[in-house]
């Protein structure tokens, strides 16, 4: 007799646990099912999201593309202008620079011991000037 109601003691008490571990295993199952719904509405959500900023910027992407188009044709246009207006400077120094040429050389031909001994003059000259403000 008592070993009849400890036999019927373990047999429920086996019963119970399979049903403890039966409920935790329904549990799992759905815990997992609800985080796998909750990840799927929140990736809907973030693609949403993304998709209404990226509408919401496509204005304002293509005013600044537009805008810096224009920044690029007016500094186009002010460029040319500068090279149009230094044209006659650099033609006109150009010429100069020519002109000191063929007088420099005139002038080496005419005296060319005088032009020898003034560049030696002014190479030494300029050499002692840069080496003395090395050594400070």
């Amino acid at each position: 007799m008592a070993s009849d109601t400890l036999d019927a003691a373990a047999e429920a008490a086996k019963s119970t646990a399979k049903r403890g571990q039966q409920a935790v295993a329904d549990a799992v199952d759905a815990a997992g099912r609800k985080i796998t719904e909750s990840s799927k509405t929140a990736e809907k959500a973030i693609r949403e999201g993304v998709e209404t900023l990226r509408d919401r910027a496509k204005p304002y992407v293509e005013t600044a593309g537009k805008k810096v188009d224009e920044a690029q044709t007016v500094l186009k246009e002010q460029v040319e202008t500068l090279r149009a207006q230094a044209q006659p400077h650099v033609e006109s120094a150009a010429k100069k620079v020519s002109e000191a040429q063929a007088f420099v050389t005139e002038r080496v031909k005419e005296r060319p011991l005088a032009a020898l001994l003034g560049g030696l003059s002014a190479g030494l000259i300029l050499g002692f000037l840069l080496s003395s403000t090395r050594d400070r």
